[in-house]
């Protein structure tokens, strides 16, 4: 394996974060990451890399079977690109998210490929956070469900007011199922309604009853397709649910 070409950072940066890489599913010398200095995208598999978008961005996601649609997230906005990441639209947002948002995950559907769903994370309200959006037509238009209870909390009823959103924040939805959604920053949750509820799936200390323990501090949920295994990789290591994440038996 050999050395890829050079970003061309702005001078103003004295390091460069590295957040997230995608790959084109249909062009496999494109290639698209996203950093604290903005988003940059590659033709030839890495040899030279151009400069899309400026800014702090995280997350970013090819539409399942498409080489043009993308969603990219930043600390409180969503944008979507039609033409594979060379320019980007602002999504439309039917609730702005609550002052403070600092974060958002996003994952779409296999199952269905005009949906994908972004998880925002924030400071921290009582029972609250800044809410699990869905759209429908592949990040145009995203529709605000879920704020309650607190899923970023450590107490696993949801009614503190912690966030290690900034740290921590993960989002998958089942392969055969966009109803089934998967979501995580200190603990694990589920919903099985399209992110209108969601249930606790794991906790982060032992000896805690029937939930199962799984150590804190999510940073990916990754589904395998081939036998529907979900993947959590957190800050004790990598856990695996051989039920899908379906009864909390991580």
């Amino acid at each position: 394996m050999g050395f890829v070409g050079s970003f061309p950072v702005t001078p103003m940066f004295s390091q460069l974060l590295a957040y997230d890489l995608v790959q084109n599913p249909v062009q496999a010398n494109t290639l698209l990451a996203t950093t604290n200095d903005g988003i940059f995208r590659t033709t030839n598999a890495g040899v030279s890399w151009t400069k899309v978008r400026n800014g702090l961005h995280y997350d970013i996601e090819f539409k399942p079977g498409s080489g043009n649609d993308l969603v990219v997230t930043t600390d409180d906005s969503l944008y979507y690109s039609t033409n594979g990441g060379v320019t980007w639209i602002g999504s439309a947002l039917n609730i702005a998210p609550v002052v403070g948002a600092n974060r958002i995950s996003i994952a779409f559907s296999n199952s269905a490929a005009n949906i994908v769903y972004a998880f925002f994370g924030n400071p921290g309200v009582m029972g609250q956070f800044a809410g699990v959006y869905r759209s429908i037509n592949s990040g145009v238009n995203f529709t605000r469900f879920a704020t309650t209870p607190n899923v970023l909390g450590y107490v696993i009823n949801g009614g503190d007011n912690a966030s290690q959103a900034n740290y921590d924040l993960c989002i998958a939805v089942h392969p055969d199922s966009s109803s089934r959604v998967i979501i995580s920053s200190i603990n694990i949750w589920r919903s099985s309604d399209s992110g209108v509820t969601f249930t606790n799936n794991t906790g982060w200390f032992e000896n805690q009853g029937a939930q199962a323990y799984v150590h804190c501090d999510h940073h990916a949920l990754a589904y395998n397709p081939l036998n529907n295994n979900l993947y959590a990789c957190n800050d004790g290591g990598i856990w695996v649910s051989s039920n899908s994440g379906n009864t909390g038996q991580i």
